[in-house]
């Protein structure tokens, strides 16, 4: 991944970070494209590009979303 692409990521995490994902506004807290799955899919996309910018092919990125109170975590 190019470091544009990583850059983009690292702004698109601050944007996020900026206001609490586990508010639910009537919806499901992470909904198919609620801002807790779009944080858990960016920091997915983000770490795999790292850890293979690192040479660490062999290295495993899963997410857990938590629960309403969190954000979740990669």
């Amino acid at each position: 991944m190019s470091f544009k692409s990583q850059e983009n990521n690292i702004r698109r995490f601050a944007e996020l970070l900026g206001h609490d994902l586990g508010y639910i506004w009537g919806e499901r807290e992470s909904g198919p494209k609620g801002d807790k799955k779009v944080f858990l899919n960016v920091g997915k996309t983000f770490l795999r590009a790292l850890a293979k910018d690192l040479g660490r092919h062999d290295a495993a990125v899963t997410a857990n979303a938590g629960g309403i109170a969190v954000s979740g975590e990669c």
